[in-house]
């Protein structure tokens, strides 16, 4: 689940940093109506990233049945993952629209999740406050003592936080 995530996210900041590069995106629309245009794909790559998750989901669970029998996620857990899914995706995004550098991302994605998997073993109730932690915490995945509540709002404000700093670029850079 862990590698989906990074994998997740890697896609979504691919998504706008190459349709950026190549043109998809025009310059002249997103220099016009960067809130707009942002915020659709946002909300684009979310629900594809969530698809994804879906898929995944249920792939690993008729796998999982076919050899034991048994089902490997309750429908909780499964939506849960679902939904995490999506805002690995979204994570994703708004390092894409950052770095806008396709090779970069493939770098910079992972190492912004790295440091909650480093600190998983040693410190698991910090690593879920980080966002690959709280992702993983949120799924269902792996246990933890801290209040769903703390995680909801650690994984709400790192992405906000994320989400107001590219706002934040996007208008400068793009001179909105």
């Amino acid at each position: 689940m862990s590698n989906l995530l990074v994998v997740v996210a890697i896609m979504g900041a691919l998504g706008v940093t190459t349709a950026h590069r190549t043109g998809a995106l025009p310059r002249a629309l997103v220099f016009e109506a960067w809130p707009l245009v942002l915020g659709t794909r946002a909300l684009s790559t979310t629900a594809a990233a969530s698809v994804v998750g879906a898929v995944s989901v249920l792939a690993m669970d008729i796998t999982f049945r076919a050899m034991s029998g048994e089902a490997i996620f309750s429908l909780s857990t499964a939506m849960s993952t679902v939904a995490v899914t999506g805002s690995a995706g979204l994570w994703g995004f708004l390092l894409g629209v950052l770095i806008r550098n396709p090779l970069l991302v493939l770098f910079v994605v992972p190492a912004t999740l790295l440091p909650g998997q480093v600190i998983a073993d040693v410190a698991p109730d910090a690593a879920h406050l980080l966002p690959w932690g709280a992702q993983i915490a949120l799924s269902g995945l792996a246990p933890t003592e801290l209040d769903a509540g703390a995680v909801i709002g650690a994984l709400a404000g790192w992405t906000l936080a994320l989400g107001l700093i590219a706002c934040l670029v996007s208008s400068r850079r793009d001179g909105a």
